[in-house]
């Protein structure tokens, strides 16, 4: 119903239904968006939870920048980026 209000609506679907947004600039700065919580923390890897996903960050010398309500920024080098699915056992 939502996302068929949404499209109504003509709104942005990902901000409508709370979809990760994430933004990497080269491999060394990860903005992530609609953030709800950071599980693990470590200079080789860090794990988010959003709404439908839990994200994996892995890299080195990673370091969490800032942490709001909502949003995650993340430094160092980033490698990779790992999805696993909430319903996979989030």
């Amino acid at each position: 119903m939502r996302e068929r209000i949404t499209d109504q609506l003509q709104l942005p679907t990902d901000i409508m239904l709370g979809a990760a947004i994430l933004t990497l600039s080269d491999n060394r700065i990860l903005k992530v968006e609609n953030v709800q919580g950071i599980l693990g923390c470590d200079e080789k890897q860090i794990r988010i939870m959003t709404k439908h996903f839990r994200i994996t960050i892995y890299g080195t010398a990673l370091m969490v920048v800032s942490y709001s309500r909502d949003e995650v920024l993340i430094k160092g080098m980033i490698d990779e980026l790992h999805y696993t699915s909430r319903e996979d056992g989030a």
